[in-house]
């Protein structure tokens, strides 16, 4: 296979400049020397307990930054320093100063990898105070706006020609009234960041709703209201998870490509519209090329990844996320060989790296606990039986928290989602015995 163009002559440039080296430090799994910078993790989530893994294991101090003090990274044996910071909602200068002040305790600048979406708006917001303090690249202002914006993100591929599912900013609810009227349904709405979904209620906890008609849009919009709502509504592209795609890579402060590797999905929690629970490395030359033109017109920096969808009715991979931090999956990156965190620290870290697009195809990645709740949605909806499921864990895999080297986060993710379950089906017993109870007093 080849690589993409604008990917091989960065790596030509690259190789060229750092003949001196024997080999790739970014690959080198020898530890660390002590006197390198540690690697500030903030945010939540299995990707912040993947970057813990990874720098962390090969000798080099980790702090992990959260707001809440049971983050499943937080027990990982490769966390050296637990620093419980306010939410960021309630307080974004306290949350600054607490981060400075957790740096200024180290002997010297740290490096700094985020991991969601909120935290990458702050430190896009303070990066001119907070680069005294740490090591870190992002992309521009302007960018961070328009990967975290729906609406711009929607401006941005329809100007540099990227395929892009059709999509309306609408900003009242009059005029998505009229609109309604010649959408081709179903169509997907969504609020222009998707991170500030669950901090309202006319949402529902959901990043997204889906209105299957015109009457099914007009109740969503009554239910925001007649006044300014702000939100976008875009096609819906047909088909299952397994033709959703992803370019997932690493550039360096000077926006070169460093690593680049693709996947497909193979299911989502929630299903159809959630995250990736379960993913298979796979090389997609479209998607990679479509992946680094996106990167590249940006001038992004860091890690990040983009997704798209094969849309069966024309065959063009459309774009439909970007992810301008640590992407959520970013396990299966480094159990196909491309360890993104390492590559993202030796970058920030100040050693050389000589960019690869070269990785093992066929790794299959699952969130386990995720995937069974999966499992047991589709399974409601006679999507999957539990011969194919089973079937999906053949051949060489990796998971997002199992890990035979660092059991404990494992531990207490499934602790807590076997106490979920027991907690679910309790309330659900106890509404059925009330339903019983009355109906025998009513008789």
């Amino acid at each position: 296979r080849s690589p993409h163009s604008a990917f091989s002559a960065s790596r030509s440039g690259v190789r060229a400049r750092s003949t001196r080296m024997q080999k790739n430090p970014c690959l080198d799994d020898e530890p660390m020397r002590a006197e390198k910078p540690a690697v500030f993790v903030f945010g939540r989530t299995i990707n912040a307990l993947a970057i813990i893994r990874s720098i962390g294991s090969r000798g080099v101090r980790t702090v992990m930054v959260d707001s809440h003090p049971d983050e499943i990274a937080f027990y990982s044996r490769f966390c050296d320093q637990k620093v419980r910071i306010h939410e960021m909602s309630e307080d974004p200068e306290l949350v600054l100063h607490e981060l400075i002040d957790a740096a200024g305790k180290q002997d010297q600048r740290p490096v700094l990898l985020c991991t969601r979406d909120e935290y990458l708006v702050f430190l896009s917001k303070y990066q001119t105070i907070l680069q005294d303090h740490f090591i870190f690249s992002l992309p521009e202002p302007d960018m961070v706006s328009t990967i975290i914006d729906k609406r711009l993100l929607a401006q941005f591929a329809l100007q540099r020609g990227i395929p892009h599912p059709r999509a309306y900013a609408v900003r009242t609810g009059e005029e998505a009234a009229i609109l309604s009227q010649d959408l081709c349904y179903p169509v997907i709405i969504k609020p222009p960041a998707s991170h500030k979904a669950g901090q309202e209620q006319k949402w529902m906890g959901q990043k997204l709703l889906i209105a299957h008609d015109h009457f099914e849009l007009l109740n969503y919009l009554e239910e925001f209201g007649k006044d300014r709502i702000d939100i976008l509504i875009q096609e819906q592209i047909p088909g299952p998870e397994t033709d959703i795609f992803a370019c997932y890579a690493c550039f360096s402060r000077d926006s070169r490509p460093l690593a680049m590797m693709t996947l497909r999905k193979l299911r989502q929690y929630p299903i159809h519209f959630g995250y990736g629970c379960a993913e298979q490395s796979d090389w997609v030359p479209e998607v990679a090329e479509l992946g680094v033109k996106v990167f590249t017109e940006m001038k992004y920096r860091g890690m990040g990844g983009v997704e798209f969808k094969c849309d069966a009715r024309d065959g063009i991979y459309k774009m439909i996320e970007i992810d301008g931090r640590a992407p959520m999956n970013v396990g299966i990156a480094i159990a196909s060989g491309v360890d993104l965190p390492w590559i993202a620290y030796c970058d920030l870290a100040g050693e050389d790296c000589i960019p690869t697009d070269s990785f093992k195809k066929g790794v299959k990645w699952f969130f386990f606990e995720d995937d069974l709740a999966a499992y047991l949605q589709y399974r409601s909806r006679n999507e999957i039986t539990l011969k194919d499921w089973v079937k999906t864990y053949r051949g060489q895999k990796s998971f997002a928290t199992l890990s035979c080297t660092d059991p404990l986060p494992f531990l207490v993710s499934i602790t807590r989602f076997l106490k979920g379950i027991v907690r679910s089906n309790w309330h659900r017993i106890r509404r059925k015995l009330s339903l019983q109870n009355q109906h025998f007093i009513d008789y």
